[in-house]
């Protein structure tokens, strides 16, 4: 495994990109560690990924419209102006990509198996386990962290 360690202060929006960027990457075996000595708790905010799906998905609504707002207060006499459109396409998830084989599902810890499943909820194709007899498909999880 891939271990990414991002330290920053004060440098929000770089490091935002760089964790997009990284994020964009298909290969899922990385673990990535922000250390944040920022002034304001912005970043904070922005990396709260705690919960299901429908928990991240609320938590980057509410964190997107709180940035956005800090940021034309920071900045109120902006000069808006058009842009050119950009087509990004990227595949549409497939149901198979979803799948867990029973071999994959030996290899995994509770934590990798949740973190697996947590992105598979609606509304994205559910993540399932097959065997001979059937699918087991995977709605919501959750997980408690031993501390």
């Amino acid at each position: 495994m891939l271990s990414i360690l991002i330290a920053t202060r004060n440098r929000i929006s770089y490091c935002k990109a760089a964790i997009e960027l990284i994020l964009s990457y298909d290969n899922q075996e990385f673990e990535l560690v922000v250390h944040d000595n920022s002034d304001t708790l912005e970043l904070q905010e922005y990396l709260d990924l705690t919960g299901n799906m429908d928990d991240i998905l609320e938590q980057m609504t509410s964190t997107s419209k709180a940035l956005f707002n800090m940021y034309l207060n920071d900045h109120p006499n902006i000069n808006w102006r058009e842009w050119p459109a950009e087509e990004i396409v990227k595949p549409k998830r497939k149901p198979e990509d979803s799948k867990l084989t029973k071999e994959q599902l030996s290899k995994m810890t509770t934590e990798e198996m949740y973190n697996f499943f947590r992105c598979l909820e609606e509304p994205y194709p559910n993540g399932y386990i097959e065997d001979e007899k059937g699918k087991l498909f995977i709605k919501q999880v959750s997980f408690k962290k031993y501390e």
